[in-house]
């Protein structure tokens, strides 16, 4: 490859995301005006058909992620700037309304959601995680999986006061979360 091989790559891939976020945007318009006809929330199965069409942008800067070079990760709502002490919308929530309000819509409701406020939703796509503690969420997290996919469990240590190092958290003490939710219903 030469530089102008290079470009021309990176191009082609930026546009083809696009177009896939582009597609996705599309179809969580036509569930939300579903929805909003029926009054209704969106379904697992909608949010499941919508999301198929997402292309995450790479993050190479989760370090916590197992296997392969990054991890599709898109944040929908109140960012934090890394180099900011303020808040902000993101430029996926901005870009994507459709796809932010669907995929709120469906959260709230997953019963016990009430009991849990949020301000944003992240997307990670084909994400197994080592052994981590979250150091930028403030209050409770709330997990769910989706789509075809093996496990979906998550190991929860409710006793960690953070003190002890990571890899030292006994397994015992650890409790087992099924993530993967499904509802019953048809597009």
């Amino acid at each position: 490859f030469n530089e102008d091989d290079y470009a021309a790559v990176m191009k082609l891939q930026f546009e083809t995301a696009e177009k896939l976020r582009r597609s996705c945007e599309e179809r969580a318009e036509e569930v939300w005006a579903r929805c909003m006809k029926g009054i209704r929330s969106p379904t697992t199965k909608e949010l499941e058909h919508v999301l198929a069409t997402w292309k995450g942008k790479p993050n190479r800067d989760r370090n916590n992620a197992s296997g392969g070079e990054f991890v599709e990760s898109d944040a929908f709502g109140l960012v934090k700037p890394l180099n900011s002490g303020c808040g902000m919308v993101s430029k996926n929530a901005l870009d994507y309304p459709y796809l932010t309000k669907v995929m709120n819509a469906w959260a709230k409701s997953i019963p016990g959601s009430d009991e849990v406020g949020w301000t944003t939703i992240t997307l990670n796509r084909n994400w197994a995680a080592h052994r981590h503690r979250y150091r930028n969420n403030v209050g409770l997290s709330m997990m769910v999986t989706l789509g075809q996919h093996q496990g979906g469990e998550l190991l929860h240590w409710p006793q960690d006061d953070g003190k002890v190092p990571i890899g030292e958290l006994p397994w015992k003490d650890a409790t087992m979360l099924f993530l993967t939710l499904r509802q019953q219903a048809s597009l």
